[in-house]
C-alpha cells in the first residue's frame, strides 16, 4: 500500500514537472522573440517598428524582458526541485519495498525457529498453529517495479533465488516436521540460517546500491529534454509542444 501510494505521488510529480518545464520553454520562446524584435528595432523611429511593438517604451520592454526572465528562472527552479523530489520518491519506494521484503523474510525465519524448537513436541495443535502462518511470500515490489528496475543486477537475481530456496525449505519442513528426527531438524535449521545470512546480505547490498543511486541523483539537475522526464510507461504524458525544444 505504501509503495503504491509513493509510486502514484511520484507519477503525479512527474506530470507536474513536465507541465512546469513546458511553461518554462514557452516563456523562453517569448523572451527570445521579444529580444529579437527589440534588437531589430533598436534606433528606429517608433513609427517604423513592425506590429504594436512601437506602442511599448524602451524601459517598458526592458522591464517586460526582466519579468519574463524571472518567470522562466522561477519555473525552471521549481521544476528542478520537483524533479529531484520525484526522483527521491522513486528511490524511497524501492527502499520501502526492500524493507518489506526483508521484514517478511525475518518474520518467516522467526516462525520457523519456533516450528523447529517445538518439532518434537507432542502438542500437534501448537505445531499446526505455527505452520498455518507459512503461506506464499511473493513480494509485489520484487516481482513488479523491482524486477523492472534492477533485474539486470546479479545481486537482485541472487536475492530472488535465495528467497525461493529458503521458502522451499520452509515448506518442506512445515509438511514433514512431525516425522523428522532431532538430527534432521538440526540440519534443516543450520541450512536455513546459512540461507538466511546470504539473503540478508543480498538485500543489504541492494539497499546500498539504491542509496548510492539516490545520492548521485540528488546532485543532478532536471534534464532539458522532456522525454527524459518521463518514467517508463508514462510516454503518453509527453507534450508535443514540449518535444524538440531545448
Amino acid at each position: 500500500m505504501v509503495c503504491s501510494r509513493l509510486e502514484d505521488a511520484g507519477t503525479g510529480l512527474e506530470i507536474l514537472v513536465v507541465q512546469l518545464q513546458d511553461a518554462a520553454n514557452r516563456s523562453r520562446l517569448v523572451i527570445r522573440r521579444t529580444e529579437k524584435k527589440f534588437l531589430q528595432n533598436r534606433g528606429k523611429e517608433p513609427g517604423h517598428a513592425p506590429g504594436d511593438l512601437h506602442l511599448i517604451s524602451t524601459a517598458r520592454r526592458h522591464s517586460l524582458l526582466r519579468s519574463f526572465c524571472d518567470l522562466h528562472d522561477t519555473a525552471s527552479s521549481v521544476a528542478d526541485t520537483l524533479y529531484q523530489f520525484a526522483t527521491h520518491l522513486r528511490y524511497v519506494e524501492d527502499l520501502s519495498g526492500l524493507s518489506a521484503f526483508a521484514m517478511k523474510h525475518l518474520l518467516l525465519r522467526e516462525r520457523m525457529n519456533m516450528v523447529l524448537i517445538h518439532g518434537d513436541d507432542t502438542d500437534a495443535e501448537l505445531l499446526s498453529r505455527l505452520c498455518s502462518g507459512i503461506v506464499s511470500l511473493s513480494n509485489p515490489w520484487y516481482e513488479g517495479r523491482g524486477r523492472k528496475r534492477y533485474s539486470h543486477l546479479p545481486v537482485f537475481r541472487a536475492a530472488g533465488e535465495l528467497h525461493a530456496r529458503y521458502y522451499a525449505a520452509v515448506q518442506r519442513i512445515a509438511v514433514n516436521v512431525k516425522n523428522m528426527t532431532p538430527g534432521e531438524l538440526a540440519a534443516e535449521r543450520t541450512g536455513l540460517e546459512r540461507t538466511c545470512e546470504q539473503l540478508t546480505s543480498a538485500i543489504g547490498e541492494l539497499r546500498r546500491y539504491v542509496e548510492r543511486l539516490m545520492e548521485a541523483d540528488s546532485d543532478g539537475r532536471l534534464p532539458r529534454k522532456c522525454d527524459v522526464l518521463l518514467a517508463p510507461g508514462n510516454e503518453n504524458l509527453r507534450s508535443d509542444k514540449c518535444a524538440g525544444r531545448t
